[in-house]
């Protein structure tokens, strides 16, 4: 026996129905899709703030000192000793004198060198053992020690880069030692040096750098 179902309960009578409810509304979207506008928002434009590339730095610029000169250092002693013993000093600062440089050219690489009188007529490397052997020998008839540097027991070494100029006159441009007294004394000593046979490049007169060591020795 089959079961029968209730008037009520029979969707199939609603399905004509439900189908028109269905396309109205399918149909009522596909309209409104239609005819609706889409604006389009105006495209907003990113500044970046501007970047300066070019750097606030100061440019350093290289200065290429002279080389020292590879003869052998000369050591000048003072034999009277000092009162202080030596491992009671602190390290000294280093002071520099400086002249403005012009158009200077290194002894090393000058075509004629300077001249002491008594090398002028010395050739290759006799001129320049016979240039180191006067020097020298000035320094040895000048040299003295400070007494400031004496008694509180400064020793060391003093580099003096002198100027033999176009007119062999010497100018002291600068100094580097471990107390300033000394530096004062060994440039005292450069500027007594007596007047040169100026240097040349291509005949004519140059300025000529020489740098000098004097070392400055206690001996008790």
């Amino acid at each position: 026996m089959k079961p029968k179902k209730a008037p009520k309960c029979d969707l199939k009578a609603l399905s004509g129905v439900f189908f028109s409810i269905g396309l109205v509304i399918a149909t009522s979207f596909s309209l409104l899709a239609i005819n609706t506008e889409f604006k389009k928002s105006p495209m907003e434009l990113v500044q970046f703030p501007e970047v300066n590339h070019s750097l606030d730095e100061p440019i350093f610029q290289i200065v290429v000192e002279p080389p020292l000169p590879t003869q052998p250092l000369t050591t000048y002693v003072y034999e009277g000793g000092c009162r202080l013993p030596l491992d009671t000093l602190d390290t000294l600062a280093v002071k520099d004198t400086l002249l403005e440089p012009e158009q200077d050219i290194p002894y090393h690489i000058v075509q004629d060198k300077p001249k002491f009188e008594a090398c002028k007529d010395v050739l290759g490397e006799e001129f320049n053992r016979c240039f180191k052997q006067e020097l020298d020998k000035h320094v040895k008839a000048h040299f003295s020690y400070p007494e400031d540097c004496r008694d509180i027991c400064v020793q060391g070494r003093v580099f003096v880069k002198f100027r033999i100029t176009q007119t062999g006159e010497v100018e002291v441009m600068q100094t580097r030692g471990p107390h300033p007294s000394l530096e004062r004394k060994a440039a005292e000593i450069i500027e007594k040096l007596p007047r040169f046979i100026p240097g040349t490049s291509n005949g004519q007169p140059v300025n000529v750098l020489y740098i000098y060591p004097i070392t400055f020795k206690l001996q008790s």
